[in-house]
């Protein structure tokens, strides 16, 4: 188990070894989001994305020391296969049929809005998953220079860091010249936004990545990964 801690707290600090890390820990992966679905997943589902992502995000906040890896990282994939069930759940109730709808006790002006929530039912149209969404913010992020790969070796690790770029997230996203700025450059204004936010620039340079990672994903057409940066915008931290 030691060797296992001491090649999450390298990954952690590599991306090359990152990847390898990831790649031999698959199984486990696979093992920890079948366990919490309660059904075989294979990686082409859902939860293999999340449970993946979440895996990532163990890494970057693993400290050893605190524990061992293996244990943490199954923690962490099991809270955010939680809540993306609880989100499938709310999803699936805000866009349920009304009954009404097939017992034909329904008014004119709503005829329109419910034919259409029928035929959208009965075509089977499929809402984008996690990969989906994974596979669209990456084609976003190149232009910045990193991939979705590059998150967990960028993530803030210490709470006061996390803290401190929640500071600088979320005055980007108040201002819109900020924001303007960073899409239309494709860079991050440091100095700027360090007067700005009043987190200092080696932080903001240091996690420049995420900080992008994140604007555009809570910018973006992203509600699955929303979920995972929403401490962004609320009051507790992640």
């Amino acid at each position: 188990m030691e060797k296992i801690n001491e090649q999450a707290v390298a990954a952690s600090a590599d991306s090359d070894v990152l990847e390898e890390f990831i790649h031999s820990n698959i199984d486990f992966i696979l093992s920890c989001a079948g366990k919490h679905s309660g059904r075989f997943i294979s990686t082409s589902d859902d939860e293999f994305s999340i449970a993946m992502y979440a895996f990532y995000e163990a890494v970057g906040s693993y400290r050893q020391g605190q524990g061992d890896f293996l244990p943490f990282a199954a923690m962490i994939i099991k809270r955010r296969l939680t809540d993306y069930y609880r989100k499938q759940s709310r999803f699936k109730d805000e866009h349920s049929i009304a009954p009404e709808v097939f017992s034909g006790t329904i008014d004119d002006e709503s005829a329109d809005t419910a034919q259409y929530e029928v035929q959208e039912k009965l075509t089977g149209r499929r809402e984008p998953s996690a990969a989906d969404e994974i596979e669209a913010v990456t084609e976003e992020f190149i232009p910045y220079g990193f991939s979705f790969m590059d998150l967990a070796d960028c993530s803030p690790k210490a709470s006061k860091t996390r803290s401190q770029c929640k500071e600088a997230v979320t005055c980007i996203l108040k201002s819109p010249i900020l924001l303007s700025s960073i899409r239309d450059s494709k860079t991050l204004p440091v100095k700027a936004l360090s007067a700005q936010s009043k987190v200092s620039r080696k932080t903001i340079e240091r996690h420049r990545k995420y900080i992008i990672a994140a604007v555009i994903i809570l910018t973006g057409d992203y509600p699955i990964l929303a979920e995972y940066m929403k401490y962004m915008k609320e009051g507790g931290t992640a």
